[in-house]
């Protein structure tokens, strides 16, 4: 404790310096006070907290014994990241699939042991789109007791599940109340049942370090048309996640944005869009390969995990493409105006 209290005092006095040198370089370059409260609001917004990370590997979540619970893991970006990390934890370390396609899971968990013999996986049948605290529970505690007395160094979970939701009419066309309790039932509260159940019996001395990993949407902060459902409910999501994160300090909280991937929802994207503009930027992101691939992203996952600098409740990603498809949408209206000066 007081080895950490003193590395907080010294990043403490190399902010206080840095502040102290750019309050004097306003004065000479003649910036406003503006300037200055803008440059102070970034720096202490955001401590220097990556600079600890680098002081031994135990510090890295990867590499250790650990037990992961990986939500939607049947296909597309969540069996990548059930592959890698599969590939990223130490032998003797548990990871439970969880989905409703049992046929998928066992597919995912063959090529998992088959690269990494030296874990245990084990498969959770589970239908999220029906959400409750007592079914996930019941769920998760046999497989979790499969192997009482032990003892991990990092618990983590990771919640992939999601739906596109009714992209073939605009917002003021949503008029059914079941509609949307079902997809919220699938997108947002069974993320937090499930979440709730899973460090419910996750312990804090069920092991030395909890971990929690929200896989997000840039959708969650753009206003992306046809996309309204799921930007509620990944907004919403990312919202409950920095509550969680600043309630819980013990559990390290990522909300990682994959960004635009190549995936069986952006095929469902491009078929049932109602817009023309979100069916040309999801068709030719796919055609060019300017979209992530679902190996890309969860590699990038692994190295958040892996460094572990990312502070607990804050939105990372792995590339940033939504100014990607602001420009995009500016591209082809530039090309609109000019076909119709001609």
């Amino acid at each position: 404790m007081a080895f950490k209290a003193a590395l907080s005092g010294y990043h403490q006095c190399v902010c206080d310096f840095k502040l102290k040198c750019l309050a004097a370089l306003c004065i000479i370059m003649r910036h406003p006070v503006w300037v200055y409260s803008v440059i102070v609001n970034t720096i202490t917004a955001y401590p220097p907290v990556t600079k600890i990370s680098y002081l031994g590997e135990i510090m890295s979540l990867l590499g250790r014994k650990t037990l992961c619970l990986i939500a939607g893991a049947s296909r597309g970006i969540g069996r990548a990241i059930s592959l890698a990390i599969g590939s990223c934890l130490a032998e003797d370390s548990d990871i439970i699939l969880m989905s409703r396609d049992k046929s998928a899971l066992e597919n995912v968990k063959r090529e998992i042991l088959r690269k990494s013999p030296g874990v245990f996986v084990y498969i959770c049948q589970c239908d999220l789109s029906k959400p409750s605290q007592e079914t996930f529970l019941d769920c998760l505690r046999p497989l979790m007791n499969l192997r009482p007395n032990n003892h991990y160094d990092v618990s983590m979970v990771i919640h992939n599940a999601a739906s596109i939701g009714p992209i073939d009419r605009p917002a003021l066309k949503l008029m059914n109340s079941e509609e949307l309790t079902n997809y919220f039932d699938l997108n947002l509260t069974s993320t937090i049942l499930l979440n709730n159940a899973f460090f419910q019996l996750c312990e804090k001395d069920f092991s030395t370090e909890r971990v929690c990993v929200n896989i997000t949407s840039g959708a969650a902060y753009h206003a992306i048309r046809s996309l309204h459902l799921y930007s509620a409910a990944k907004a919403a999501r990312d919202a409950f996640f920095r509550v969680l994160a600043t309630e819980e300090p013990g559990i390290r909280v990522l909300s990682f944005n994959p960004g635009p991937v190549v995936t069986d929802m952006q095929v469902e994207i491009y078929s049932r869009t109602f817009d023309s503009d979100i069916k040309m930027w999801s068709r030719d992101g796919m055609q060019n390969q300017t979209f992530q691939t679902c190996d890309y992203v969860a590699n990038k996952l692994m190295e958040y995990l892996r460094e572990n600098t990312f502070q607990s409740g804050l939105f990372y990603d792995a590339k940033d493409q939504t100014v990607a498809f602001k420009l995009y949408l500016m591209q082809k209206q530039n090309q609109k105006l000019a076909s119709e000066e001609k």
